[in-house]
């Protein structure tokens, strides 16, 4: 099925559930994600205190931080994503809760993570607002999103690809959440921000189509930018490009990392 982008932002509302679920573990497993993953944790190191990672979906990135010996919990809204984690990986620590109502007392968290969850986000500043309540003086803050307006599709059809990577930024709730870090924790009270691009660049067919190319194309045909059989053409020139080693999708994301003043 076609995934909608709008129902990234609340997985529980989904005519399928389980096909979000999927399309995470999807992209959890995939090289490109991992690899973003890695970085993250190189730029977040060994921060103390307990820390929480917000949007935590199934659980993959709290399973490894618990594992290299990091207090922490995940939180995610999806009442469905949480019990996929807590059956996953039953070792660590999951919460359902609100990324704008974290349930933490004030000042108590010692480092807040939070990879593609931006993006999904209405009120993004909103969302930083409360992870610097929750957050202790001198506490660290690692963010990661995708820049969508630079999605690039592999094609000679670019006639489709255009809109379609132009419909997928704007059918999420911020599908340029990752290019606005700094300013966004800048207005929130963060200092020592720092900015580092990581490619995302997706080489298969079975992870390029479902990860980015078939959501873009979902969203530019409800847009009314594109018509299905031009996606099927596409679909099909893409299946072509797989047997001459020639699929690529790509896009930047953005990780920031800063300090609770």
């Amino acid at each position: 099925m076609s995934l909608t982008a709008r129902h990234f932002s609340d997985v529980d509302k989904a005519p399928s559930p389980g096909a979000y679920e999927a399309y995470l573990e999807l992209a959890e497993r995939s090289a490109p994600v991992t690899a973003l993953r890695a970085h993250i944790a190189q730029r977040l190191g060994r921060p103390t205190g307990h820390g929480v990672d917000v949007g935590c979906g199934t659980g993959h990135a709290v399973a490894e931080l618990r594992a290299a010996g990091l207090a922490v919990v995940g939180v995610d809204r999806s009442n469905s994503l949480v019990r996929t984690a807590r059956t996953r990986f039953a070792g660590s620590s999951y919460l359902v809760g609100d990324a704008m109502a974290l349930p933490f007392p004030d000042g108590r968290v010692g480092w807040y993570r939070a990879e593609r969850l931006l993006i999904h986000l209405p009120d993004a500043a909103r969302a930083l607002e409360e992870a610097r309540r929750v957050l202790r003086p001198g506490g660290r803050i690692a963010l990661a999103d995708p820049d969508f307006a630079t999605l690039a599709i592999a094609s000679g059809h670019t006639a489709t690809t255009g809109p379609a990577a132009e419909a997928f930024a704007e059918a999420l709730a911020d599908g340029r959440a990752g290019a606005r870090h700094d300013a966004l924790l800048g207005r929130a009270g963060f200092t020592d921000r720092v900015t580092s691009t990581v490619p995302l660049v997706f080489t298969t067919f079975a992870e390029a189509w479902p990860l980015l190319v078939e959501p873009a194309c979902a969203a530019a045909v409800a847009a009314g930018a594109l018509d299905p059989e031009r996606v099927r053409a596409l679909r099909e020139e893409q299946e072509s490009r797989e047997g001459k080693g020639l699929v690529e999708a790509s896009c930047l994301a953005h990780v920031t990392t800063a300090t609770r003043a």
